[in-house]
């Protein structure tokens, strides 16, 4: 007797229990819930943890995972401004912002995949249609790739979606564009740089032409200063001589017969004269 009763005890229990699934659910810490009654929203952005439904024929539980992921898409053809093609392959990363609205208007993570790869190449041949293939490939890709990003978040967000991150993993020609392409980036940075040297050229004669007429000037300039200077110095000369030589007139004629005697005599030589030479007035008394 006691057995039949903790069997039936245990049907009970387990009928209980079984009964009691049917009112509880739990959500992950990676996912979001959203209850659906007869066909309609009834409870939305249900957090982390355990909760109470009515039974399954009533409150359908939709889970939904909330973690970033990431999408990696194929590589695509763009025309840039200055009319070159090129395949752009890139890779997002989203995830799921608001339920009810990707309840709406997306449902399956599949659908989201599908219309986050046309936002974001339709975006990208946009943006990219008013930059050249250089600024893309090299100079100016961060500043597109913010332009993209700004443009994908404010479309994905009307989907329930949120776009976190866009890069560019590879800008390539097309196969069949590249040696035509090269050969006409090559055409033009030829051009480019003869132009450079040429200006480089017009650039030295122009320079070249000022250092020689500012040597020319700064030559002219010195040696008029110079003659100034010179004649200043020489009629101080004359001025201190004068002075200095009028104080004793029988010494100054002393001191140029002996400059004379200096520069007319440069040899040891025998001197045959009269007494009445000028410049030898000084070794004769009279």
């Amino acid at each position: 007797m006691n057995e039949q009763k903790i069997t039936i005890l245990l049907v009970i229990i387990g009928v209980l229990l079984a009964s009691l699934s049917q009112f509880i659910f739990t959500v992950d810490e990676t996912q979001r819930a959203m209850i659906i009654r007869f066909g309609k929203p009834s409870r939305v952005d249900i957090q982390p943890g355990l909760h109470f439904r009515l039974p399954s024929f009533i409150d359908k539980v939709l889970y939904f995972d909330i973690r970033i992921k990431d999408y990696d898409a194929d590589a695509k053809d763009i025309t840039t401004k200055d009319k070159k093609m090129l395949k752009i392959d890139n890779y997002s990363k989203w995830r799921i912002s608001n339920l009810l609205t990707f309840y709406r208007k997306v449902r399956t993570v599949e659908l989201a995949i599908s219309k986050i790869d046309d936002i974001i190449y339709s975006v990208l041949r946009n943006v990219c249609g008013n930059y050249k293939m250089i600024d893309i490939v090299n100079t100016k890709r961060d500043e597109i790739l913010e332009k993209v990003l700004k443009e994908c978040r404010k479309n994905g967000k009307d989907l329930g979606i949120e776009i976190v991150d866009v890069r560019i993993k590879r800008a390539d020609l097309p196969r069949e564009n590249e040696n035509a392409v090269y050969e006409r980036m090559q055409t033009e940075r030829v051009q480019q740089a003869k132009k450079y040297r040429s200006t480089g050229r017009k650039m030295e004669l122009i320079k070249k032409a000022m250092a020689d007429r500012l040597k020319i000037e700064l030559l002219a300039s010195a040696k008029r200063d110079a003659e100034i200077l010179k004649g200043e110095g020489e009629a101080a000369t004359i001025e201190i001589l004068a002075e200095a030589y009028g104080k004793d007139l029988d010494f100054y004629k002393f001191y140029k017969s002996l400059e004379i005697m200096r520069t007319r005599f440069k040899k040891n030589i025998n001197i045959y004269s009269s007494s009445d030479v000028e410049f030898l007035d000084v070794f004769f008394k009279r």
